[in-house]
């Protein structure tokens, strides 16, 4: 029929029940109903919630050769896990690491890769997933206009299937996002659009 007394706001019974949010050391204090003591230590270790930090969204043609990306977890001795939800684009549906590797991208499409970090045991605490977007575009297929015009006169040359063009020397850009080029050969000229 003795008493306890706990530290570290533990309570007065027997059994400490506690809930820290960092780690903490309890002292627990026995007296008898003669007076004698005896103390005892405890001490609950808390483990962080892991978190991970990913890359930025990025764009990729098809074929371009997309680079590995870092992922970083906190605590450092964390686990890292990550799925990939479009393997089509040429990325392993997951695998676990703290990088995602380099691929070359074979087909157009949106992935999103979702990284999850698992703390260190024995408590293996889950941390929340982090994600971010890897958006395959498809190649380009310009189109432009051939004019025939008589000589001394001015043709108008028009590109479609992009959204910015670049002209080359001789021809002069026309518009918002440079489509129509105008231009005077003095005979028969080829122009690049790009």
């Amino acid at each position: 029929g003795g008493t306890y007394s706990w530290t570290s706001g533990g309570g007065t019974g027997a059994t400490c029940v506690a809930s820290p949010t960092v780690t903490t050391t309890y002292t627990c204090t026995y007296t008898n109903p003669t007076g004698c003591t005896d103390t005892a230590v405890a001490q609950i270790i808390v483990d962080p919630i892991p978190t991970v930090s990913v890359p930025p969204n990025a764009s990729y043609c098809v074929g371009a050769t997309v680079p590995a990306a870092t992922l970083t977890p906190t605590p450092a001795a964390a686990t890292v896990a990550w799925t990939n939800s479009n393997p089509a684009i040429g990325l392993a549906a997951s695998g676990t690491g703290t990088s995602v590797p380099s691929f070359t991208s074979l087909a157009s499409g949106t992935a999103v890769i979702t990284v999850t970090p698992t703390g260190a045991a024995p408590t293996n605490c889950l941390g929340t997933p982090s994600s971010y977007t890897i958006t395959i575009t498809p190649l380009p297929h310009l189109t432009v206009t051939s004019p025939t015009i008589c000589a001394a006169g001015t043709a108008t040359i028009t590109a479609s299937n992009g959204t910015s063009y670049t002209w080359s020397a001789g021809a002069t850009s026309t518009g918002g996002n440079g489509a129509s080029a105008t231009a005077t050969p003095a005979s028969q000229t080829s122009y690049t659009v790009t």
